[in-house]
């Protein structure tokens, strides 16, 4: 940040914090503000974009937050806070209303996301979303040429954009009993974010990367009225967002075809972009407080979310438009896509006696597609391939969820709570492989309480997955990956063991558990396993000295099946399995030293995660070729498994604070961060990837990887009240 827009953010700073004093004198109300504002040095912060993925680290002099508060004693009060301005993390919130009468809230934040800065491209991009090789390049590759002699003419390309975010609010209160809410919110994003195309498989490995414009705007208002009497109480509201795409489609020039062709590809590319869409919500909920702790609440709401973007041509293939066989009006000019949404809701809930409780409840929701079904007599598969077969037919896929059931707790005695609950879903689908499916779970909680520093919290819940009928008008997948609606059984626990034995010392242990198992799964997912183990230590030796200190382990299974589908698929010694593991352990440690009451404060902290994967095959002997592992790129080599794969993530800061007065203190930290990682998929990224995968001899790639950093950062601060 440099010093002139440093010094404008300072003078925001203080002009905001004069007004709160000026209107505190004339109205004789009470008045606070305050100012953060330093420097600091950072190297390493743009070695890789892992580290500022999701914040924007500076260098030089910055404001690092302000904020005033001002009351009246006639009731009116406003306050102010801010951090990081004129940054791409930053945020401001502002509020100004009356006490028990209104108040009106206006709130800004924006946030990064930064996908990698190793990207590069021969693209340009001539216009928003038109991207464009050199004559020359696609003309030499046209003819044969290798794509490596043009890779110094490769430029580098920003993936990242920015999220900023308006809101304003206001709620009235001002009526007894009543409530209203009014609220408008406005969200941007703008930028870049990697996107893949391809032609079709059956004109061979043909991929490009691009980076593809972000220009996302979403508007929202909300509008709320509640009543409450303390005996009865009613909401009703309203919700409405737009969605618009400031770019709708990318045309992306074909680094393996210059000329137009059928079956073997287009000289350009077309893709669509997410499409403008609208949608709104109106919303109803009430309910009655009775006697004997008993409540009774309702809800209803109905909405829908439409979207009348118009078609992209068939193709940009011209050759393929120029066939006798094809037909290239589309049947529409736009797609009135349309989701009608309903849910209702009902509760009771009651303790009629002191040591017994219970609740039941019913939800039903549906999204039911209105879209029209539209028959296509053809398309165009990768801009390569026309597809003559038709009609094709879209997909009017939707559903309804019906939930019902129930809760009963006891307390036996005083230190013991144990429940047991029952749910019961019902989904009924529009046009899926089943016609629906039912989900039932039961839960068993128990709660301890011990001399009161002992607590023990555990629960337990079996969950079944079970598909109704096959729908004949949709085919059956066996390589399902609609894990969602297939049969699956699924077992839960989880327990935390909490000691406080004195005052000063804390102790917890913590485990959770999850297993799915898909029985009826031949190929796809055929189960998942997840486990957690951790525990907690925090102590304090008066108010001078505290430390703490935490472990987590946590290791994810997932289990695979395929064959190796030649010519004749269904050969049982074609059959493969994979079985991945992901580990993750993570150390913290901290402490807090104040040596001087109320004068110095020195804080630390370390943090230490490290995750790995492994992941292995294994192969029915005597099967196909590549069944069993062997490939004709590799002749002789047979693969049991892919690279391992790590990360590894340190932060370790340390602060040490000096209060000068009541008013002014100051502060220095240091902040180490480093990254490492190992990834055999993405380490090796680069524009052109023949050199590794010779099938890939005319693509084009991103060569976007993350690399590892090692940041140092000192950060050196004042803040003043007055």
């Amino acid at each position: 940040m440099n010093v002139t827009r440093m010094l404008k953010c300072l003078v925001l700073g203080a002009a905001v914090a004069s007004l709160a004093s000026v209107a505190a004198l004339a109205q004789d109300a009470t008045t606070s503000a305050e100012v953060q504002a330093g420097g600091q040095t950072v190297t390493g912060t743009h070695d890789s974009s892992k580290f500022q993925q999701y914040e924007e680290i500076p260098n030089g002099l910055i404001l690092f937050g302000t904020a005033f508060t001002w009351d009246s004693p006639s009731g009116y009060a406003m306050n102010f806070k801010g951090e990081n301005f004129g940054y791409d993390d930053q945020w401001a919130s502002f509020f100004w209303g009356k006490k028990g009468q209104w108040k009106l809230s206006v709130d800004w934040s924006q946030n990064p996301r930064w996908f990698s800065n190793t990207a590069t491209t021969l693209y340009a991009e001539t216009q928003p979303g038109v991207f464009i090789l050199p004559t020359a390049v696609s003309v030499g590759l046209q003819g044969g040429a290798d794509i490596r002699n043009y890779l110094n003419g490769s430029q580098p390309v920003e993936l990242r954009y920015v999220r900023k975010t308006g809101k304003i609010s206001f709620v009235y209160t001002g009526i007894e009993h009543w409530i209203f809410n009014a609220s408008y919110q406005n969200e941007q994003r703008s930028g870049t974010e990697p996107l893949t195309l391809g032609s079709y498989f059956s004109v061979g490995n043909n991929t490009v990367e691009i980076a593809a414009p972000v220009d996302y705007r979403t508007n929202t208002f909300n509008g709320s009225a509640e009543y409450g009497d303390g005996k009865w109480f009613f909401s009703g509201g309203f919700d409405y967002s737009k969605f618009t795409n400031g770019v709708s489609s990318v045309l992306v020039d074909n680094p393996a075809r210059y000329l137009d062709s059928t079956g073997a590809g287009s000289d350009f590319w077309r893709a669509s972009l997410p499409p403008d869409n609208k949608a709104y919500n109106f919303s109803l909920a009430g309910g009655v407080n009775l006697p004997y702790h008993h409540r009774i609440t309702a809800n209803i709401s109905w909405g829908r979310m439409t979207q009348d973007a118009g078609f992209l041509p068939y193709t940009a293939n011209s050759a393929i438009n120029a066939l006798a066989t094809f037909n290239p009006i589309l049947p529409v000019a736009s797609f009135d896509g349309r989701f009608d949404t309903f849910l209702g809701a009902f509760k009771v809930t009651g303790e009629p006696i002191q040591w017994f409780g219970y609740s039941v409840s019913y939800r039903a929701y549906e999204m039911d597609n209105k879209s029209p079904q539209i028959d296509f007599p053809n398309y165009v598969a990768g801009d390569s391939v026309a597809e003559l077969g038709g009609p094709y037919t879209n997909d009017l896929i939707g559903y309804k969820k019906t939930t019902w059931g129930g809760e009963i707790h006891f307390d036996p005695v005083k230190q013991v709570r144990f429940g047991v609950e029952y749910t019961h879903d019902k989904i009924d689908h529009q046009f899926r492989e089943y016609e629906d499916n039912t989900v039932k779970t039961w839960k068993g909680t128990l709660d301890l309480n011990f001399a009161t520093w002992v607590s023990f919290r555990a629960s337990y819940s079996d969950i079944t997955n079970d598909p109704g009928a096959t729908n004949e008008d949709a085919a059956l997948n066996d390589f399902s990956s609609q894990y969602d609606i297939w049969r699956r059984d699924t077992t839960q626990y989880n327990a935390l063991l909490t000691l406080t034995p004195t005052s000063d010392l804390a102790v917890s242990l913590s485990t959770q558990y999850s297993k799915d198992k898909y029985p009826d799964s031949i190929f796809g997912r055929t189960g998942c396993k997840y486990d957690n183990y951790g525990v907690d230590i925090s102590y304090a030796l008066g108010e001078k000295f505290s430390v703490y200190g935490s472990y987590m382990y946590e290791k994810y299974n997932y289990d695979m099946a395929s064959e190796y589908r030649t010519t004749v698929p269904g050969n049982p010694l074609d059959n493969w399995w994979n079985n991945s593991e992901d580990k993750v352990d993570t150390y913290t440690f901290g402490v807090i030293i104040k040596p001087l009451a109320n004068k110095c404060e020195i804080t630390s902290d370390f943090t230490y995660s490290k995750g790995t994967s492994a992941s292995g095959f294994t192969y029915v002997p005597g099967g196909a070729y590549q069944g069993d592992g062997y490939f004709p790129n590799a002749a002789g080599k047979q693969y049991f498994g892919y690279p391992d794969v790590f990360n590894k993530l340190t932060i370790w800061k340390t602060k040490f604070q000096w209060h000068f007065n009541k008013n002014l203190s100051a502060a220095v930290q240091y902040w180490w961060q480093k990254y490492e990682a190992a990834n055999w998929a993405t380490d090796v990224m680069q524009p052109y990837m023949a050199w590794l995968d010779p099938t890939a001899n005319k693509s084009l790639y991103l060569s976007a990887t993350v690399p590892d950093y090692n940041a140092n950062i000192f950060r050196a601060f004042v803040s003043y009240k007055f």
